[in-house]
Formats: C-alpha cells, structure tokens, sequence
C-alpha cells in the first residue's frame, strides 16, 4: 500500500499567467475531459440535492480551487439538460477564469462570480452559505489536518460537499505514466505522479470529517482513476 505523502507541485510555484503555466492548464484541459468527472460530479449532485426534486431547480454552488472553471462549466451543462440553473463562486488563487468561460455560464442561464482568494486563508470571508460546496482534483494539495480545518469551516456554511480527487493506487500511478500520450507537458507529467501520491483511498477523506455523527459520508471509485467523496447533513435526508 502507498503511503499518502503530499509534495509542492510545479505548477503552484508558477505565476499563473507564465507560459509554461498556460500549457499545463491546457493538459489539465484534456485529462478532465478524458477523466469525465463532470458526470460523477453532476450525477452526485442529482442524486443528494433536494432542489432537484422542484419543477426548476436553481442552485448556489460554490466550487473551492476553480482553476479555469470549464469543469463546473461541463457539469453545469449536464444540469441544464434537466432544467437546472445556478449562481456560482469560482474560488481560486489565481484569476484564469476567461471571459469566454463566463459567457458559457451565462448562455446556460448561470450567473457567474469570481473569488481570488485562499481556501486556507479566506473560505470563512468568501461566501456565507451554498447549497453545495464543489472541488474538483483539488483537496490532495492539502495535508490531513488542513484539510480537517477545511472541513470544519464547509460544515458551517454548506449542507453538502461533493469532491472527485485522484486515487492513490499503483494502476492509476501506472497509468500517470501514460500522460505523454495525450501531448502533457514535463511540468504536468511530473505534477500528475506527485497528485496521485497526495490522493485518497478507502475512506481516508471521511476519517478526517469533524462532525461524522451529524453527516451521511460517502466515499469510494468516482470514475477508472478518480477517488469520489461526498458529505451531506443528516437533516436534508
């Protein structure tokens, strides 16, 4: 079994707008489509969201660590099929959120805000409440007790947390090894072995839940590679 161990990436230490940042983004690009976790991710929303049992659900979704936002943007599609609208917190560090993007969202009928902010420094300030707190290949970035601080804050503001995070095992490990295939940089080939060592297994995330009496946690295969997890308040059931 591999041990978690969580290492500073590559492209964290770039500014956002160098090119070799650019390119990685672009890379990430393609293996979020590749990966389709905007299915699981619309799919977990589905089915614990209770708005979608009204005539014309409308969310408030806040999604921690956005990056570029064409993930929501994916899963805001597969909504929309259903007659879903939403207003959304992009959440990042950096501001490479396109006007193009935005204009996507807007076309759906989602209303779109941008929040540069730090999740480790800001969550508490950035937004009140949501229906649902998003993060997509985000969370490993964060060691356990950064990540059960984080926790303890979304509980407060949220009812519902849904994640898809890389799975830690020597298949997909092996299968990072692939990425040249699909053009990715050394920068993203490199980042994507240091993700997978920071992913999760079992039920690693929800053992670091504060409040695992007073929430439904469900953890376990997203997708082929990715590690799913989802926390929902034991009132909404």
């Amino acid at each position: 079994m591999m041990d978690r161990i969580v290492e500073p990436e590559l492209l964290d230490a770039l500014p956002w707008n160098h090119p070799e940042a650019l390119r990685a983004r672009a890379d990430l690009r393609r293996v979020n489509l590749l990966m389709n976790n905007s299915k699981a991710l619309a799919e977990y929303l589905r089915m614990y969201l209770p708005q979608f049992t009204s005539p014309s659900p409308h969310l408030r979704i806040v999604e921690i660590g956005a990056g570029d936002g064409t993930v929501l943007l994916a899963v805001a599609r597969r909504l929309r099929r259903l007659g879903v609208t939403g207003d959304v917190i992009m959440m990042d560090r950096h501001p490479v959120f396109s006007d193009d993007t935005k204009a996507a969202f807007a076309a759906l009928g989602w209303k779109v805000d941008l929040a540069v902010a730090d999740v480790l420094e800001d969550l508490d300030s950035t937004f009140a409440s949501a229906d649902v707190v998003m993060a997509n290949m985000f969370l490993h970035h964060f060691q356990d007790a950064q990540l059960t601080r984080i926790f303890a804050q979304l509980q407060k503001k949220t009812n519902l947390v849904v994640a898809c995070e890389p799975r830690r095992s020597r298949p997909v490990m092996m299968a990072g090894k692939l990425l040249w295939l699909l053009g990715c940089s050394a920068l993203t080939r490199h980042d994507g072995a240091l993700s997978i060592r920071a992913g999760f297994r079992e039920k690693e995330m929800s053992s670091l839940w504060p409040d695992r009496e007073g929430w439904e946690l469900m953890e376990g295969s997203a997708n082929l590679f990715n590690h799913g997890f989802v926390a929902r308040r034991r009132a909404m059931q």
